[in-house]
């Protein structure tokens, strides 16, 4: 495991980002090409968080705007790039969101599913994949033009082609669009279940928070969380879209650890802008040339941050 050496200070740097300049990076797993890099981000684990939420459309079905109800005593987190699965579309989070105990929340979201608009279903179920790293970046660069004028609505055109793009890739057909069709697929490769199980049943390593994930030589994207718990919570969801990333040409290739403890510095260098959160926390919005991303931070730490490489 190799620690971060702390550079400059960047002053523009958010509170709770900067955490991703002293993480520690362990020795990566690889199957089928794809490299997952375990991160230690060594913060307070900050607030208790629970698992139960109920999503539904709102009374007045809206293709960018979901309900959220949490009857439980602790906040649930929902993570932005997670799928939500029914309803009258399915839908991906624009942003983190931390919905308090035993209230209701708006949740800004983009449609993953053209052709369906269904009248009568309402209710959502947590998917099991999240969208890939190009479907996340569209949709970060289309929310990062409308958060600076209160909205967090993304570029729904931009999304839909995304999904798009990776349904010929896969040459996935799907009657209605649907992003969702990539995983029930019922002819994905063997191979591709045997690793899923593989990782999947290795789980996350224990005190690893976080993983950058890579595909042959190039970094695509890192996900980190407050705790490991909510990280294990999503790992097969994280396993399952990374390796969708998978391509047919065999990748021997990886990143070294340094590579990735740049990415991570480029994260923490990069422009930020805080914004108030949806519900509880601060979200913060990360862009640079080479970097896009987004975080939800609580008391100045990182509950879950998001980032990815912008092809050059």
């Amino acid at each position: 495991m190799i620690n971060a050496i702390p550079p400059q200070q960047n002053k523009s740097t958010a509170a709770g980002i900067d955490a991703l300049r002293h993480a520690a990076v362990g020795r990566p797993i690889s199957r089928l090409g794809i490299s997952f890099f375990p991160i230690y981000t060594h913060q307070p684990s900050g607030t208790s968080v629970g698992s139960g939420i109920e999503v539904s459309e709102l009374a007045q079905a809206s293709v960018p705007t979901l309900l959220a109800r949490n009857p439980g005593d602790s906040p649930v987190l929902l993570i932005e790039g997670e799928t939500l699965h029914g309803g009258q579309q399915h839908r991906t989070l624009n942003v983190s969101v931390l919905v308090p105990a035993t209230s209701e929340v708006e949740l800004p979201v983009s449609c993953v599913e053209e052709g369906r608009w269904q009248h009568g279903q309402s209710s959502f179920r947590r998917g099991r994949v999240h969208t890939t790293s190009a479907v996340r970046t569209a949709k970060l660069e289309g929310v990062g033009r409308t958060r600076s004028r209160g909205s967090r609505q993304g570029d729904q055109g931009a999304v839909w082609d995304a999904v798009r793009s990776e349904l010929h890739t896969r040459d996935t057909v799907s009657s209605t669009g649907s992003y969702h069709d990539i995983d029930n697929d019922d002819r994905l490769e063997e191979r591709y279940q045997r690793a899923v199980r593989s990782l999947v049943r290795r789980g996350p390593l224990p005190a690893q928070n976080g993983a950058v994930i890579a595909k042959g030589p190039e970094i695509l994207g890192v996900d980190v969380f407050s705790n490991a718990d909510l990280l294990a919570d999503q790992w097969e969801a994280m396993v399952r879209t990374a390796l969708f990333e998978a391509g047919s040409e065999r990748q021997t290739r990886r990143p070294t650890v340094e590579n990735v403890i740049e990415f991570l510095t480029r994260i923490a260098d990069a422009k930020s802008e805080n914004f108030d959160a949806v519900a509880l926390g601060r979200e913060v919005q990360i862009r640079s040339e080479r970097i896009i991303g987004q975080a939800l931070t609580l008391d100045d730490l990182i509950v879950h941050a998001s980032a990815f490489a912008i092809a050059a």
